[in-house]
């Protein structure tokens, strides 16, 4: 169970896993640092902003029953100085971090090492998701392991001959991968370290429909599939993704790969109302909205004058969450 502790220097009360006994956190009310003392409080607080790294080792969390926590004791506390947890999320059964590497000193040439001082003095990072299981399961994206320690069965998604034929042919229509493996069982899953940025979210049971690339690991409460695009002109392909999209429904905690970070991402609320996008940087929509593709303006004429082709329409009501400064970086990316 998480434990109740108040920052020394206003009283906001926060909750925070076990693990983090010991531990030094930030308030996010007045940005006071300070140590976490063990305590067994239920009362509701708000969540609290990632342990802030030290270089003395913290001391051991204290052992907890598995009735006492979900979460793995030790799982929080970081194992490496060079380590940073930027952002964690705990259900019952499954602990998810986000965390970084703040320097890189492994390189071998000149140039190599000028990229990544450059790198270190612009924020770039390389960040990596690691999963804490208490005899729980999780499904990943194909490709996405990098090593796992504990006691794990790993599975595929799908098991007959008819699931297989279907995951094939979506992933074909969809361009995306057919299997997802599933992780069972206690311990620590590392993914691959990436320099994207990866957002934890909670999915209640309002499914989502997410662009190509973007899924990356969820609890097994969550479902992942394909969902086939609503008409002709939009499974055509304007945008170059394919027939299907990818569906997540459920509940439960969710990873997805954003290739912006979390502040730069606009999260539009519809109510009743109509949002037009002229670009491929959608990265995540309410499934209860109406989508298609529409063209800007009316006639043959217009369009060859106006500039503008089709646009991306999400009619209803729901969330669409866009990455404006998405082609910026696919910009800077160009020879």
């Amino acid at each position: 169970m998480p434990i109740e502790v108040v920052c020394p220097s206003c009283d906001k009360v926060y909750k925070v896993p076990a693990a983090h006994a010991g531990k030094r956190i930030k308030c996010t009310a007045c940005d006071n640092v300070f140590r976490v003392e063990a305590g067994d409080s239920d009362s509701e607080a708000p969540p609290l902003t990632p342990p802030v790294s030290e270089p003395a080792s913290p001391p051991s969390a204290p052992q907890m029953s598995s009735t006492q926590s979900a979460v793995v004791s030790g799982a929080f506390l970081a194992d490496d100085e060079n380590i940073e947890v930027i952002d964690f999320r705990s259900s019952q059964d499954v602990t998810i971090e986000v965390i970084s590497y703040k320097r890189l000193d492994g390189a071998q040439r000149f140039v190599d090492a000028q990229a990544l001082y450059y790198a270190k003095e612009s924020g770039i990072r390389f960040k990596q998701v690691r999963m804490t299981l208490n005899n729980s399961e999780v499904i990943l994206e194909s490709g996405a392991l990098q090593f796992m320690h504990g006691q794990f069965v790993m599975e595929d998604s799908v098991g007959d001959m008819a699931a297989i034929g279907k995951a094939l042919k979506n992933a074909f229509l969809s361009e995306d991968e057919p299997f997802r493996p599933t992780v069972k069982g206690s311990g620590v899953v590392h993914l691959e370290p990436s320099l994207e940025h990866f957002l934890i979210t909670e999915v209640n049971n309002e499914p989502l429909i997410v662009d190509r690339g973007v899924f990356y690991a969820c609890e097994k409460s969550v479902q992942v599939g394909h969902i086939a695009k609503s008409d002709v002109s939009t499974a055509a392909g304007f945008l170059g993704e394919g027939w299907y999209q990818t569906h997540i429904s459920g509940s439960g905690l969710c990873v997805l790969a954003s290739p912006v970070p979390e502040h730069e991402i606009r999260k539009i609320s519809l109510t009743n109302e109509t949002l037009q996008v002229d670009g491929n940087f959608v990265l995540v929509r309410s499934e209860g909205l109406e989508f298609s593709m529409k063209s800007a303006t009316k006639g043959l004429i217009s369009k060859l004058t106006s500039g503008e082709g089709y646009l991306q329409t999400f009619q209803g009501t729901g969330e669409v969450w866009l990455a404006p400064t998405k082609p910026v970086y696919e910009a800077l990316r160009l020879p």
